[in-house]
């Protein structure tokens, strides 16, 4: 595991769905058992910082990084080299 979190999540435009599961109590107390549950299994402590992102209904929670571009290393495929693609790009430009 590369240390994200990804937890998929449903926008409630209402009360509805909390209603028709249970008192609101019920549901704060289910969220708040679920999010101690991934706190503890995850490592998470008071005051860890956390970038958070969304993208596709998926909110993704990214611990920060000492050297960004070092982890960035690797996080794009070796073949079609995107530095050789400039270079010819250039190449063709100056003509």
């Amino acid at each position: 595991m590369d240390g994200r979190i990804t937890i998929p999540f449903r926008v409630i435009r209402n009360n509805s769905e909390v209603r028709s599961r249970g008192n609101r109590q019920d549901a704060v107390e289910r969220a708040n058992r679920h999010t101690r549950r991934l706190r503890k299994k995850f490592h998470i402590e008071p005051g860890t910082e956390m970038q958070i992102m969304e993208y596709g209904g998926i909110i993704y929670l990214i611990p920060p990084v000492d050297d960004p571009v070092r982890a960035a290393c690797g996080a794009l495929p070796a073949e079609p080299s995107l530095g050789d693609r400039l270079l010819l790009d250039r190449k063709k430009d100056s003509r």
